[in-house]
């Protein structure tokens, strides 16, 4: 915590006390499982030890702390999930304020967002997989990936919600989502069945996919804010019923048959259901978390297709697929 000039060694030990003491009591858990309180616990603390709540920098992929001049990944933002993920269960752990941060790093890039875009001849927004924080591009390559910017709004959407902070749906939120929406727009094709598709995308190491099931998800997620936030706030009336259109029309995800199970596969033109098969990463999971695409499924059905695919996959010990494994 910030000092205050002139206070005693007692005095900042109160504050220091009161100040962890407070973080604490936001939330608990008990998970009869002591690995599993271990490692909630204690990346709760690196965030309360690592995010200045004043900043506009968070924690890289090499963590909150570099101890030499060549950290792994230069330590940078690896905006296709793990740039993400540490910063998932904030809002559901009452700690949001830890999140305002990484907010403004998505703010920050924006303006390089919409240089990206402009130079791939696309509207709205394009976030390359890796970024610095200031809006400092890493490099300019979003490997075909058109999901890393929408990736990166669902921490700030689960914020607002669990929130409902007015300013922050005006002054971050939104707009952030608008230039996704800005993007989205100039990247949905109704085939000729009447739905809509992206094409050209990809999802790990394959360019050229047709509906990745994440990209599916996270336009679905934005779409469930924007529309009502656009009444709220009296914004873009001429652009909602286009987005209820993509709503109700959008494509389904794309399952694929295991072993007489339907699973959820990476992408609708996949014939397997990841690229390296069992033990892979999971981003075929990625649509159900963080996506939420079966939130709101009153069939049941998408969960039982999300069990038979993590049991199809094995991928507990794949350390990429840690934060969306076990939630």
């Amino acid at each position: 915590r910030p000092t205050g000039e002139g206070e005693s060694i007692d005095e900042m030990l109160a504050a220091h006390t009161e100040w962890w003491k407070d973080f604490w009591l936001r939330c608990w858990v008990d998970l009869n499982d002591p690995l599993l309180e271990r490692y909630y616990y204690g990346a709760q603390y690196v965030h309360g030890c690592s995010i200045d709540l004043g900043g506009r920098v968070v924690p890289g992929l090499a963590g909150g702390w570099i101890t030499n001049d060549a950290p792994i990944w230069g330590g940078t933002y690896t905006m296709n999930y793990n740039g993400e993920s540490p910063f998932w269960g904030l809002a559901s752990s009452n700690r949001g304020e830890w999140l305002l941060p990484y907010a403004r790093v998505c703010l920050d890039y924006i303006q390089p967002g919409r240089a990206l875009a402009k130079r791939l001849d696309t509207k709205g927004i394009v976030m390359p997989v890796m970024i610095g924080p200031w809006g400092i591009p890493d490099n300019d390559d979003a490997l075909g990936q058109k999901s890393n910017a929408s990736m990166a709004a669902l921490s700030l959407i689960w914020h607002y919600e669990s929130t409902r902070d007015r300013k922050f749906l005006e002054e971050i939120l939104y707009p952030y989502l608008r230039e996704l929406m800005d993007f989205w727009e100039d990247n949905l094709e109704l085939d000729e069945s009447g739905r809509y598709i992206i094409i050209g995308s990809a999802r790990e190491r394959n360019p050229g996919d047709l509906n990745p099931s994440e990209d599916l998800a996270y336009v679905r997620r934005i779409l469930d804010v924007m529309i009502p936030a656009s009444r709220e706030l009296g914004r873009d009336g001429d652009r909602r019923d286009a987005w209820l259109d993509y709503q109700a029309r959008l494509s389904d995800y794309p399952v694929a048959n295991e072993d007489g199970n339907f699973c959820f596969k990476e992408a609708e033109n996949r014939m397997k259901i990841s690229h390296h098969g069992v033990g892979d990463n999971v981003c075929a999971l990625n649509a159900v978390y963080p996506g939420g695409g079966i939130d709101h499924d009153p069939s049941g059905k998408g969960k039982i297709i999300a069990r038979n695919t993590l049991r199809y996959l094995k991928s507990w010990n794949q350390a990429n697929s840690f934060t969306r494994v076990f939630p």
